[in-house]
């Protein structure tokens, strides 16, 4: 943000020289009466644009300075010092959009830093009081505004600074609609957030009301603004349920908050220290020493870094950061000055992850956006000789420690090769065997935390990731079944047994196309575990069944079932909230339109679904579906009404309902994805409808 303003104040400098006021003293032209009035003026002119240009040069470096000595005051946690030298720079100047970014400053280090809010509100309060201050910067200062209010707890006062940028901008507007969508995605959290407790109230001790539980949590991290509160929530589910499915990732939030919301680094690293030591074999305890390494690689502490790297890579070599984690680990060996292991770290990651790395990973490095060809510049030139070896013969020890099923061993051999010889055909082979022993050396550690603690939580999860990695990695189906049922046999762990059969339903279902095996996992879940949120996904999945196998009533039943369960909604984009229940609703519909060609249940059904779900990702499919059957009925008015809503809706929203439409409305063809031409095909629609309600 604040690079983003100095640019436009540089930009506003840089348009004519008539703009800038030069208010120092010393900037005094004096006259040479001796030479001609002509030459004078040139001279004149020409010593006064030298003199502005050089004012300005002076005052970017300037800023620049000032602008680095803060960001150094704040990596050192001097943040009162920082906000003392800045409040000095603000008597200084009397420039607008200058005092904006200083007060923007210290609004920032008192919200982000100190969390001193009643402060940070004094100073974004100052933006919007400045005479001739910038839109820019009175939207931007009233949308932390709003941030600040919401962190306090005082919605309220949030929604009304938002109402102020509504009520001043047209609705066609980028801060209207940012505002507005603000607005209601408050609104929306706090009326989600009576629903989540009502449920903990109902379904006390349930998994359902650690499901709510967990969703407070989010609610209060994301849309309310409340990471405290979140925290609070996070640790409530871990002292409570320490044993349940969604814990790992409850006790890891907690980390994160402490780490990128209040910038308390000792307490981040605590949190995610307890994900490693009580759950290290889940997803999130290697994500969690990840960040354990980039808080110590942040505060010079590499010897420490190097530690928290070098454990996922001797234990994690399945985690989907494990890539980047080369490139940090080299960096902590140059900064010890062990330049043989850097050079090892920075050729691993270069020959065998850099090729087929995306922006996101290029991002996990600071390297977002940037070329991977210059990428790979900058780590060769910190490279100053290469450790050769011979690719056969650790080729050959790699073979052999294979087939003795020793992956642990084989997998850094196989990297060793692609480091040492990137050319070679061993090295290809390597390569094409890298990922799949990476995997294996994965479900070989695993199984050896099962044998040493058969009846530890730890083995619990390592059981189901095993399962999990032979099914989405691996796509070895029958042995995933095989590596699922030993969870729902053993029935140590009710979480883990319900999302265990529910994979083996979506296997039999998707992967190898059995739907009687699925109906069958399906209807075991529901009978072991009906008040599992897994319970409700299958009844969602049984109802998809029927309905492919034309039992259409039963498929109405098991869409009814999901709608008695309490609603466990995930956010689609732009607002827009979706969920089974969701889903269910909007599929009796259309099995009553479609299938049982039940128009007038249908249009009842669709008028409902509006009703009721005014948030949903399928207003604009249902506003087609109401279409349709009111242009069957000759309801003409009725039927042209729905289509304008169905064409308001995909010209105000993002792609999130023009996607529902296509694949929920496939009784009509849109000839493609784009929303434009979604838009022609309804506008066409219309038009025809427009035509039969005209008398001929």
């Amino acid at each position: 943000m604040w690079k983003e303003r100095e640019n436009r104040v540089r930009f506003a400098q840089s348009q004519s020289c008539e703009t800038v006021s030069l208010r120092s003293p010393t900037f005094v032209a004096y006259p040479c009466k001796s030479l001609p009035r002509t030459i004078m003026k040139r001279i004149s002119f020409a010593f006064l644009l030298w003199l502005i240009i050089f004012s300005l040069v002076i005052l970017d470096h300037a800023s620049a300075q000032i602008k680095n000595e803060i960001t150094h005051l704040i990596n050192a946690g001097k943040y009162n010092t920082a906000i003392s030298n800045l409040r000095k720079q603000a008597k200084e100047l009397d420039d607008v959009e200058q005092l904006a970014i200083i007060y923007s400053q210290i609004g920032e280090i008192f919200y982000e830093y100190l969390h001193n809010y009643p402060e940070a509100i004094k100073a974004y309060r100052k933006i919007v009081t400045l005479d001739g201050v910038s839109d820019a910067d009175l939207i931007l200062s009233k949308i932390q505004l709003g941030n600040v209010y919401c962190r306090m707890g005082k919605y309220d006062d949030a929604i009304k600074i938002y109402q102020e940028i509504v009520n001043d901008y047209p609705a066609s507007d980028f801060s209207h609609q940012t505002a507005q969508r603000k607005i209601a995605n408050i609104k929306n959290a706090l009326s989600n957030l009576q629903k989540q407790q009502a449920y903990i109230q109902n379904y006390a001790n349930t998994d359902l009301a650690i499901q709510a539980s967990f969703q407070i949590a989010d609610l209060y991290r994301t849309d309310l603004n409340r990471p405290q509160k979140a925290i609070e929530q996070y640790r409530d589910i871990v002292e409570k349920y320490p044993r349940d499915a969604i814990t790992p990732e409850a006790q890891w939030w907690m980390g994160q908050l402490y780490h990128k919301a209040f910038h308390l680094k000792e307490d981040a690293i605590w949190a995610y220290q307890k994900v490693i030591d009580n759950y290290p074999t889940s997803s999130f305890a290697a994500e969690a020493y990840f960040q354990i390494g980039r808080i110590y690689e942040s505060q010079g502490r590499y010897q420490e870094a190097l530690t928290a790297f070098n454990s996922i890579i001797t234990e994690y070599p399945s985690f989907w950061k494990y890539p980047v984690v080369f490139k940090w680990q080299g960096v902590c060996y140059e900064r010890l000055m062990d330049y043989s292991n850097a050079i090892t770290a920075y050729k691993i990651f270069v020959t065998a992850y850099l090729p087929d790395a995306d922006h996101v990973r290029l991002g996990d490095i600071g390297k977002y956006g940037e070329s991977k060809l210059k990428i790979s510049t900058e780590i060769e030139a910190k490279i100053r000789k290469l450790q050769i070896a011979l690719p056969k013969v650790e080729w050959e020890k790699a073979q052999e420690l294979t087939k003795k099923g020793d992956y642990q061993n084989a997998l850094p051999i196989l990297r060793k090769i692609l480091s040492i010889a990137p050319d070679s055909q061993y090295a290809q082979q390597a390569k094409k065997e890298l990922k799949r022993t990476e995997l294996l050396a994965a479900i070989q550690r695993w199984q050896n935390q099962i044998d040493e603690h058969p009846q530890s939580l730890a083995a619990v999860i390592a059981q189901f990731r095993i399962a999990e990695t032979y099914e989405k990695e691996l796509c070895d189906y029958q042995q995933a079944i095989v590596e699922y049922r030993k969870l729902i046999d053993e029935e140590q762990e009710s979480s883990w047994a319900s999302k265990s059969l529910y994979q083996i339903g979506s296997i039999y279902r998707y992967n190898l196309e059995n739907n009687n095996a699925a109906m069958e996992a399906y209807q075991e879940l529901i009978k072991k575990y009906p008040k599992s949120r897994e319970a409700m996904m299958a009844h969602y999945q049984l109802a998809e069944i029927y309905r492919s196998l034309n039992k259409y009533q039963a498929a109405i039943r098991a869409y009814q079932e999901i709608i008695a369960y309490p609603e466990r909604n995930w956010y689609s984009g732009d607002g827009y909230v979706d969920s089974f229940a969701d889903a269910a609703q909007f599929h009796i519909g259309v099995v009553n339109y479609e299938n049982l060609r039940d128009h007038k249940t249908a249009l009842l059904t669709f008028q409902k679904f509006i009703h009721d779900r005014p948030s949903s990702p399928r207003l604009a499919a249902a506003y087609v579906f109401i279409g349709l059957i009111s242009e069957e009925q000759k309801d003409y008015q009725l039927a042209a009404d729905s289509f304008e809503n169905a064409v308001d809706l995909v010209l105000s929203s993002n792609s999130v309902q023009v996607s529902n439409l296509i694949n929920e409305v496939i009784c009509m063809d849109f000839g493609g994805s784009e929303p434009m031409t979604v838009l022609k095909r309804l506008r066409q629609k219309l038009e025809q409808i427009n035509s039969s309600k005209t008398p001929k």
